[in-house]
């Protein structure tokens, strides 16, 4: 458990998909901690609001300390999720590759292909399926080799849970500086997800990357900007208390 007593940095990544590769050239900006959190390798069941209480209670037995939460794809979700959960807590949000509901969604074969055919070729379609470009071997195989070493169940909770969920009543309530970047070649999430995130949550930013659907990966520059931007903005702030 990273101690909160310093500024921190949680990253959570997509479904399926391993945040020490996800996030690998991302680096939390100078002063904070930095912590993958594998949210899939805790334990069943792994929907999505089950996983953002569980994540809400570490913050909360961690005690106080600035805390930025960047969560691509169902892991900006999950980022929301907490925020909500935890009023005045959460000090920013970077939100990648993610949106406030399903529609137009464009992996909605996948709770039943996990369902019924999980397996190598799935993994290897799912991972190309989320760049635009060719990864390095290294990182596609440590992808591939990540989403086959889980426990598909945990996948198929993620998937089903997260097609339940529609936040957009919700935004306004969302009060910390946020980013919401995009990939200008996402095939998986459209631009109008983006769009909406950034005109739902007050005073938010939209950032354009290079990218398909795994932005923090395929073009890390405008993310690490971001993430740098957002901890300037919460150091400009008047001093308030954590709840």
């Amino acid at each position: 458990m990273v101690d909160r007593a310093v500024p921190a940095v949680w990253f959570l990544s997509g479904n399926m998909l391993d945040p020490a590769v996800m996030f690998a050239d991302v680096q939390a900006p100078s002063g904070y901690a930095r912590e993958l959190c594998d949210w899939l390798a805790g334990p069943a069941p792994a929907d999505l609001p089950t996983v953002a209480g569980r994540l809400a209670e570490r913050i909360t037995d961690a005690g106080p300390g600035p805390l930025i939460l960047v969560g691509h794809s169902a892991g900006g979700v999950l980022a929301m999720l907490v925020t909500l959960r935890l009023p005045g807590r959460v000090d920013g949000l970077l939100l990648c590759n993610t949106g406030a509901h399903m529609a137009g969604q464009r992996n909605a074969d996948m709770p039943d292909r996990v369902r019924d055919q999980f397996g190598p070729d799935l993994a290897e379609e799912f991972i190309g399926r989320c760049h635009d470009r060719p990864l390095k071997p290294a990182a596609r195989e440590a992808l591939i080799r990540y989403a086959l070493s889980g426990d598909p169940r945990r996948y198929l909770d993620a998937f089903v849970s997260i097609r339940q969920i529609d936040l957009r009543p919700e935004l306004a309530k969302i009060r910390c500086p946020a980013v919401v970047a995009y990939g200008k070649m996402d095939r998986v999430r459209l631009l109008s997800h983006a769009q909406e995130l950034a005109a739902g949550i007050p005073g938010s930013q939209l950032v354009a990357c290079d990218s398909g659907h795994c932005s923090p990966l395929e073009d890390p520059g405008p993310v690490q900007e971001a993430l740098a931007l957002l901890a300037t903005r919460i150091s400009s702030r008047p001093e308030q208390p954590h709840r």
